[in-house]
């Protein structure tokens, strides 16, 4: 088990990322500040219990109903393999992965991407026919 870490808004945590996040109560702690700052500066947050990734491009796909342009932002992949199977065929949702280092953002458009993964002429991989179903029952 990990040693909990007293930090304050102002502070420069000197711990390592891995270990400062493998202590639960400093990660609830770090997701309670990061929350009500995004709040009070009129940003809407949520907290996912249980399977995270889902839960993100669930939200997303939410917020395409009622906004023209939505992006989900995140280092995972499998969040962009997630949108692929579940976004509409007409809507346009953006997954960008944030740069780092030497390595740029990149955009990846759904549409794009379904037309990449989905070509007319062949069924889609077992791996997208696996997460279509795997998926949808969440």
């Amino acid at each position: 088990m990990s040693v909990d870490i007293n930090f304050e808004e102002t502070m420069t945590v000197t711990v390592q990322q891995e270990h400062f996040l493998a202590n639960g109560r400093s990660k609830t702690r770090l997701i309670q500040l990061l929350r009500q700052k995004m709040t009070s500066k009129g940003i809407e947050t949520r907290v996912a219990k249980g399977d995270a990734d889902t839960y993100i491009v669930r939200c997303g796909l939410e917020k395409a109903t009622s906004h023209p342009t939505v992006a989900i932002i995140g280092e995972d992949v499998d969040l962009m393999m997630i949108l692929i199977v579940l976004a509409p065929a007409e809507s346009d949702i953006y997954f960008m992965k944030p740069g780092k280092g030497k390595f740029e953002a990149k955009i990846f458009s759904t549409r794009k991407l379904k037309r990449t993964f989905f070509c007319p002429n062949h069924p889609p991989s077992s791996c997208i026919q696996w997460l279509r179903h795997n998926i949808s029952n969440l």
